[in-house]
């Protein structure tokens, strides 16, 4: 069995055979007897050229994100569902309503709906646009944390130019992620709440240190106290959980960390400050929703197990494609052989960098677990994939400056993690095809609601009021083992005139029912997507059908999806 597409396993290996290949040249180093003039000469050859590479991905993210930003029709196929929570919250209907056969939300805490209201009430457009600002806006956010933490790990060593490769090299993974840095999803806020998180409890570390302050890195304008940090910190952290779950994580790895250093100060203040914010926000939300709040983010998403193909993928593929990231953190920890007694007082005087570590673990946790999990797509990978990235420039920092090793080869590692990653642009901007697919579908949905109420299984934004997603109900049937009763009735009684979907239903899935009480299915010329990222549907392996009720009166025969 192949896990992951052929291509992707072809670059995975690809970034393990050019990683073997640098480390090996590495270890022989030593002994080659370059000139120093020459050793400067290629240190700096391979750093401009790790530069420039850097800025080409990341204008080349700046452009795509830009013409994508006004795209009419969902970037990816929950993107609409998605847009129908925005519209809940700017209607001031609640969010967290009862699996029912109107409307109910996906397992995801409210900040993202929130947060992308407010910007399309501010810019006039109650479509995707303001959602996407958003999470651009937070891919932007997220870079400039990036560079802040890594320049304050990397000022005791003096080296810069590290700190900012890093983004270059997080937005040279755009597309093995997902291509989800600027859609209407709610990944990049939850990211950038996280990074922040850590970064400004580094900062409340740093300004903690008990070291000699001429080791010190310089302040550089930090005017909070430790104690505001870390109440910062906190609050931020808290903000990240309401935004996506698994922001507990790095916060429950930032209090290891605190541990692990024995700050039992900074420690019992994070602490209670993270359950003081998390318990009071939770419990407002959750006493506002009727408990429906605590049922959609807590019950449902840890109801669903793991997928053991989803774990391989991560395993076989996933991180073998950032092998030459991982590479340089392996240099780096053959490089500096450092004792256990030795690493526990590096800890203590380097306590941001114990900090980043536990960050980098959690990152690597959540990310493994998401993707094991049922719907584990390749945005998940964002969290690991950035701290693998940071500990990378983390480690090369330390290790050019200290001249443990040269420059050439450490950037010679980052050249080759952008060229696996490498992607073509166009592929990631629609269409004609996209536009046309459609205009095509929402006038579909136009013709169809002169018949009656229209539910659209796979698509959110194209009916008013809106109705349950796919994803939504397949999320409560794997939590409750069985479809909402309120669902089944409606289909009983045939509420809904028409129903579209880009498959027919599975006889043991939540909507089997369908197949008994809407038989009359027509098929719909409709097999290009204007789904640009994630899953491509409607495909020519799941068309577009329209079920309806045989009292309908309808003599549209039944087909099958198969062979059609």
């Amino acid at each position: 069995m192949i896990i992951g597409s052929p291509g992707t396993v072809v670059r995975a290996t690809a970034a393990v055979v050019l990683t073997a290949a640098v480390l090996v040249r590495i270890r022989i180093y030593p002994t080659l007897g370059i000139h120093p003039d020459e050793q400067k000469r290629r240190n700096t050859g391979m750093r401009r050229f790790a530069m420039v590479l850097g800025c080409l991905f990341s204008l080349m993210w700046a452009v795509l994100a830009l013409v994508r930003i006004r795209y009419p029709y969902e970037l990816e196929w929950s993107g609409g569902a998605m847009l129908d929570h925005c519209h809940q919250v700017l209607r001031g209907l609640p969010l967290y309503v009862p699996p029912g056969s109107s409307w109910f939300p996906f397992e995801y805490p409210p900040v993202y709906f929130w947060a992308s209201a407010v910007v399309m009430r501010l810019i006039h457009d109650d479509g995707a646009v303001g959602m996407r600002i958003v999470s651009c806006a937070s891919t932007v956010g997220c870079l400039i944390v990036v560079w802040l933490w890594l320049r304050l790990l990397t000022a005791r060593v003096g080296n810069q130019y590290w700190p900012l490769l890093a983004p270059g090299l997080f937005l040279a993974a755009y597309r093995f992620t997902g291509a989800w840095y600027d859609i209407e999803r709610l990944d990049m806020l939850f990211m950038f709440l996280s990074v922040l998180g850590g970064y400004l409890l580094s900062c409340g570390l740093h300004k903690g240190a008990t070291v000699s302050a001429d080791k010190l890195p310089p302040s550089r304008g930090i005017s909070f106290t430790q104690t505001e940090f870390t109440l910062l910190s906190a609050a931020v952290f808290c903000v990240a959980f309401l935004t996506k779950q698994q922001a507990v994580l790095f916060a429950i790895g930032a209090a290891g960390a605190l541990i692990v250093m024995g700050n039992w100060r900074q420690f019992l203040l994070f602490c209670t400050a993270s359950v003081i914010f998390d318990y009071w926000a939770v419990h407002v939300i959750d006493a506002s929703t009727h408990g429906w709040f605590a049922y959609y983010c807590f019950h449902v998403p840890l109801a669903n197990g793991i997928r053991k193909e989803l774990a391989l993928q991560f395993l076989l593929v996933d991180m073998p494609l950032v092998a030459p990231a991982i590479g340089l953190c392996i240099v780096a920890a053959l490089a500096f052989k450092v004792k256990l007694t030795d690493a526990i007082h590096k800890i203590r005087t380097e306590p941001c960098v114990a900090l980043f570590l536990s960050q980098v673990l959690m990152a690597l946790a959540g990310s493994f677990l998401s993707r094991a999990h049922w719907g584990g797509a390749e945005n998940v990978l964002i969290a690991g994939y950035l701290f693998v990235m940071m500990a990378a420039c983390l480690c090369a920092s330390r290790l050019e400056e200290t001249g443990k090793i040269p420059g050439a080869p450490l950037y010679l590692l980052a050249i080759c993690q952008m060229a696996v990653l490498t992607y073509r642009p166009d592929l990631q901007l629609p269409r004609a095809a996209n536009y046309a697919a459609g205009s095509r579908y929402s006038a579909l949905i136009s013709e169809l609601k002169k018949e009656g109420e229209v539910l659209c299984v796979d698509h959110g934004g194209f009916t008013s009021p809106a109705h349950f997603h796919l994803m939504a109900v397949t999320d409560v049937f794997g939590s409750e083992k069985k479809t909402p009763p309120s669902i089944e009735a409606a289909i009983r009684y045939h509420r809904y005139a028409s129903i579209v979907t880009d498959a027919l239903p599975d006889a043991e899935g939540p909507l089997g029912s369908l197949l008994k009480e809407y038989p009359s299915v027509q098929r719909v010329g409709i097999a290009e997507t204007w789904i640009i990222t994630g899953f491509p549907t409607p495909s020519p392996a799941r068309p577009v059908y329209v079920m309806r009720p045989a009292k309908a009166g309808i003599n549209t025969p039944v087909v099958s999806p198969v062979g059609q």
